[in-house]
This record gives C-alpha cells, sequence and structure tokens, in this order.
C-alpha cells in the first residue's frame, strides 16, 4: 500500500494484480474504483462480431470513399482532355496530345489552350462551355466532398444498424419461444 497526498488529505491507494486500483480516504473508505471492476464486460459474443463485422465494412467503406473522392486535380485533369477533344484534329487522339505536354500541370495546360484558341470563332462557343463546366465542377467541389462523405457515412451506418437491429429482433423472438 502507497500513501500520497490528494484533494487536501492524506490519500492510501493499492493496486491488486488484477489490474483494479482502490483508493481510500484517510478514514479507510473506499472512494473510488476503476472502471474495470465497477462495470462488467456487456457484450455478448454475437454483439463482438457485429462490432468487428461492422470495423470491417467500415475499412471497406473507407477504402471506395477513398477511390472515388471528388479532388480537384481529377477535374483539372477532365478539363484538360475535354479542352483537347474540342481543339484536335479529328485523326488526332487526345491520350497522344496529352503525353506530349506531360511536363506541364493540367492548371497550366489548361490557362495555354484557352490562350490559344479562345480567340479563334470556330472555337470560341465550345471553349466557352467547357470552361464553365468545369469552373462550375471546381466551385461545387467542396459540397460534392461533403456529399460524398455523407453518402459513404450512411452507406456504412445503415446496413450496420439495420443488421443490429435484426439480430435483436431474432434475439427478442428467440426468447419468446424459450419462455413457454
Amino acid at each position: 500500500m502507497s500513501t500520497i497526498w490528494g484533494e487536501g488529505h492524506l490519500v492510501r491507494w493499492r493496486a491488486s494484480c488484477r489490474g483494479s486500483l482502490r483508493v481510500d480516504d484517510s478514514a479507510g473508505q473506499l472512494s473510488s474504483t476503476l472502471e474495470g471492476e465497477k462495470m462488467k464486460n456487456k457484450l455478448n459474443g454475437w454483439q463482438r462480431l457485429w462490432v468487428v463485422l461492422s470495423a470491417i465494412y467500415l475499412a471497406i467503406v473507407i477504402i471506395f470513399t477513398w477511390s472515388s473522392w471528388p479532388a480537384k486535380r481529377q477535374i483539372e485533369n477532365s478539363w484538360v482532355y475535354s479542352l483537347i477533344n474540342a481543339t484536335k484534329d479529328p485523326e488526332d487522339y487526345a491520350y497522344e496530345i496529352r503525353e506530349a505536354y506531360k511536363d506541364i500541370p493540367d492548371g497550366e495546360l489548361i490557362q495555354r489552350i484557352n490562350a490559344k484558341y479562345s480567340e479563334k470563332p470556330e472555337y470560341k462557343e465550345i471553349l466557352n462551355a467547357t470552361n464553365l463546366k468545369y469552373q462550375t465542377e471546381i466551385q461545387s467541389l467542396g459540397k460534392n466532398q461533403f456529399k460524398t462523405f455523407g453518402i459513404a457515412l450512411l452507406a456504412w451506418l445503415i446496413p450496420v444498424g439495420l443488421i443490429y437491429l435484426l439480430g435483436v429482433a431474432i434475439g427478442w423472438i428467440y426468447e419468446g419461444f424459450r419462455r413457454e
């Protein structure tokens, strides 16, 4: 047993081999107990299985959400290909053109294509429409990311919650038959 000073009076404490800690005030009365001794583990085997499977399913949802997460880089990449397709010769391939300019970042290439072709009347309308489309996508990127997060959260919560409720219902029905 050890003695320490706490909260203005002498406190004795002792640790048992089970990991519990008893704190006695100077009068020798029990004043606190660790959570491990106070609370029993209340999850049965089926609930523990549900927790483990829910965690595994959460990892799967996170992986799928990560792979489909909207990003500015993706939007700019699509924007570049759309501009290249709008301004290229019909017999050229957009990926070959983009490959030729691979050392130039997407944002800079967008500016260069617009600077080169925006004054030409045959390209002006399609470039304006393409630019407007992708500028709107970039402006709504935060909202789309929040929406993706919400969908992922619901894609995890709804099945996990329904499976838990189904298990509770089956247990309730089983208990009803057992009592008779």
